[in-house]
């Protein structure tokens, strides 16, 4: 996408969304004091969903929990490429 589409909140800038913060911030402000909790509360929401996306694997995580057959790198017999038992 070569141009620039606008819109209330987001400039879709090659296929990237841009937030126009300065107008999100307004609307915000504008709301009732019960709205702007729970836009306080959905961010928060979306900030731990975010965290829970890029956890950190920790070394030894998964020790003893996957099996690698001894046969691993052995070749597979017609049979499985054919989709035969």
């Amino acid at each position: 996408m070569d141009k620039m589409v606008r819109g209330a909140y987001p400039t879709i800038v090659e296929g990237n969304l841009m937030m126009n913060t300065q107008q999100l911030i307004h609307d915000v402000e504008v709301l009732p004091p019960e709205l702007q909790k729970q836009v306080v509360d959905f961010v928060s929401f979306l900030k731990k969903q975010q965290g829970l996306r890029i956890r950190k694997r920790t070394m030894g995580e998964y020790k003893g929990k996957i099996h690698i057959s001894d046969d691993f790198d052995a070749p597979l017999g017609d049979d499985f490429w054919l989709g035969k038992s």
